[in-house]
């Protein structure tokens, strides 16, 4: 029986998984998968969405609305081919048999996979995706692009049931559909029959050699100037495989070519990591895995929380997520970049993740915890000093602050988990492009402050290309909120005050003590990019450790997504698998974690934890370790959180 569809309605709303787990990744670098059959792949129960706080109306606008996301026109996806034989790319078997990734439906009938969203706004003052395939187009033709739910929806299935989870953790391997959507569109540039097929359907009544031309001038620019750009400063060196992308690293360099770096540096992406939970995010004090993004939380006259530093975050990840961005060199750029970035759109989501709460453990589904062990498990949280740094919080707790523990990544209480996310968060440079001569903000970035020179921190140039991309909007904004923020960066020298001229700033932020910050190159070796790193005693040399409400849901562990349960995590290093498959949604109610044999449908990658970047080590707490009856009472507390 095949899922290709499910309606989304009411109360009644179903979503099942976004990207693929299992499509081929031949020829990744350090890393293996395979491709699991048509005739493997399971009928599948329809998922159970757990009450995380949600109304239907809520988790329909986070599920159906566009963040200013364009990766490719809508017509041409419904028009493009597999990269190989001649089905279509949302052919919705093709979609579930081999990305498992069935199709929801709109309340407007409109059919796209989930995670998916159709943004339709006007491109007139949009750069890359302001594209003429026809003659007479319209200026709002709608584009294919992702939203929030894509990396951040979860479907665990056990026992023939299933629940989704919102805000929890993806199984998608992100990388690898893009990656052959690109191929899909090359495939289509380089062979003339596909091509006649492609803009017969693309244009239609309009198909004419002259627009057949601008059609293939058009795919050229989505080929090679943005897909084929982004991957040749992404190169996945570490392949991530189902649930795990270099996030970091691959916006961090895709700021390069957004702001027209003269000499992009290609920046290593061997640090994949697991797609975080949202809940609770905006309560905390350190908004990322590595803790590099401080929290700043304002209200405005009206009570409503805002956090200027997880907007500007937002920003980030949909610039990632092919958002367009038009940047302009400085001083024009002070009034700011114009974007397709969705403000109200992320201010709705900001305001939903403050309403979102973790999911309860589903005892129909799973099983009822061990009453016993539970009691035994929570005695041991506080016992063997787990709360020490786990902040407790029930799930209903959606107001008290949260302080997260920073644990370092080196010294006498080390964290011992794999390095190089933190490493490469602050050691990546890049040739600052448009933004050289602007300030460097003094919150959430590596120097802290100073003037961007020729080459910078990306962590720098970043925060400084996201205040511009708000400025670009800064009229559409109501609340007094963020513009009292704005303006206490023009009294401080970040922004010119209003009349100031670009020369005036500089004078003004060069006689308050601002000095021009130029970074060399890292290390090319990674061993002495390590080393490098150690040395340092930077803030951002940190994991998170953040509260465990909702922790069950959230496999595999650790933030590189290498070790498969709960179980596994409190066990020794030694007693860790070093290899194991994912990609499956079915789950092990008793190590608390996904299955990993290979045997498992839906297990296509095998996850290598010898591998730099994907590390299994650390996390051993407490120093005496714990016996095999005080983890499974641990693990059956943390079942309850």
């Amino acid at each position: 029986m095949k899922m290709r569809n499910l309606s989304l309605g009411a109360a009644t709303a179903v979503f099942p998984l976004l990207f693929a787990c299992g499509a081929s990744t031949d020829g990744a670098p350090l890393g293996s998968s395979v491709t699991p059959s048509a005739a493997e792949q399971p009928a599948l129960s329809v998922p159970v969405i757990l009450d995380q706080g949600w109304t239907a109306e809520e988790l329909a606008t986070w599920m159906n609305t566009s963040t200013g996301s364009r990766l490719l026109p809508w017509t041409w996806a419904q028009a493009l081919e597999q990269p190989k034989g001649t089905g279509m790319f949302m052919n919705p078997d093709y979609l579930y048999d081999v990305y498992k990734m069935p199709l929801r439906t709109l309340p407007d009938g409109m059919v796209l996979p989930r995670g998916f969203a159709l943004n339709a706004t006007d491109d007139t003052d949009y750069g890359i995706t302001k594209l003429r395939w026809k003659a007479g187009q319209s200026t709002t033709e709608p584009w294919l692009g992702v939203n929030c739910s894509g990396c951040h929806s979860a479907d665990i299935r056990y026992n023939g049931k299933a629940v989704t989870v919102n805000g929890g953790a993806t199984l998608a391997d992100t990388f690898l559909f893009f990656k052959t959507m690109t191929e899909a569109l090359e495939a289509t540039r380089d062979d003339a029959a596909r091509f006649e097929r492609f803009a017969k359907r693309v244009l239609g009544a309009s198909d004419s050699d002259s627009n057949r031309r601008m059609l293939r001038a058009s795919m050229e620019v989505i080929i090679e100037e943005r897909m084929n750009a982004l991957f040749a400063l992404a190169k996945n060196d570490v392949a991530g495989g189902p649930g795990r992308i270099d996030a970091t690293g691959l916006v961090l360099n895709a700021w390069q070519n957004v702001l027209h770096s003269k000499e992009p540096t290609y920046n290593p992406n061997d640090a994949p990591t697991s797609f975080p939970a949202l809940w609770n995010v905006p309560q905390m004090d350190h908004l990322q895995s590595s803790g590099f993004a401080p929290s700043l939380n304002l209200l405005d006259s009206n009570g409503y929380r805002f956090n200027p530093l997880f907007f500007a975050g937002d920003i980030g990840v949909v610039m990632g997520d092919f958002g367009d961005v038009v940047s302009t060199p400085f001083p024009a750029n002070l009034k700011g970049f114009k974007s397709s970035i969705d403000f109200k759109t992320l201010l709705t989501f900001g305001d939903l993740l403050n309403r979102l709460k973790s999911p309860a453990w589903p005892s129909d589904v799973f099983g009822a915890p061990d009453a016993a062990l539970v009691a035994q498990g929570e005695a041991l949280f506080d016992s063997k000093g787990c709360s020490g740094c786990h902040m407790e919080l029930s799930r209903d707790d959606l107001e008290t602050p949260v302080l997260t523990t920073l644990v370092p990544l080196k010294g006498e209480n080390a964290i011992g988990t794999d390095k190089w996310m933190a490493c490469n968060t602050y050691q990546f440079t890049m040739q600052s492009g448009d933004l050289e001569g602007m300030p460097i903000l003094p919150d959430g970035t590596p120097s802290g402050g100073g003037i961007i020179g020729n080459r910078n921190k990306v962590g720098d140039v970043q925060a400084t290309a996201v205040l511009l991309i708000i400025l670009g909007q800064i009229d559409k904004f109501v609340s007094g909120t963020l513009n009292s923020y704005v303006g206490g960066l023009r009294q401080t020298g970040f922004l010119p005050l209003p009349g100031e001229s670009s020369l005036q700033l500089l004078n003004r932020i060069t006689t308050s003590g601002f000095t021009m910050q130029d970074e060399p190159l890292p290390p090319a070796d990674k061993k002495a990019r390590g080393e490098a790193c150690l040395a340092s005693d930077h803030r951002w040399l940190a994991y998170r450790a953040r509260p465990l409400n909702g922790v069950w849901s959230t496999a595999p562990y650790l933030h590189s997504g290498s070790v498969p349960t709960l179980y596994d995590l409190l066990s020794p290093e030694s007693e860790r698998p070093k290899m194991f498959w994912t990609g499956t949604e079915q789950f092990d109610p008793v190590k608390v974690g996904y299955l990993t044999d290979k045997s498992v449908p839906g297990n296509s990658f095998l996850m290598d934890t010898g591998i730099q970047g994907n590390l299994n080590t650390g996390h051993n707490f407490p120093k005496q370790g714990l016996t095999d009856v005080e983890r499974k009472a641990l693990v059956e507390y943390l079942k309850t959180l």
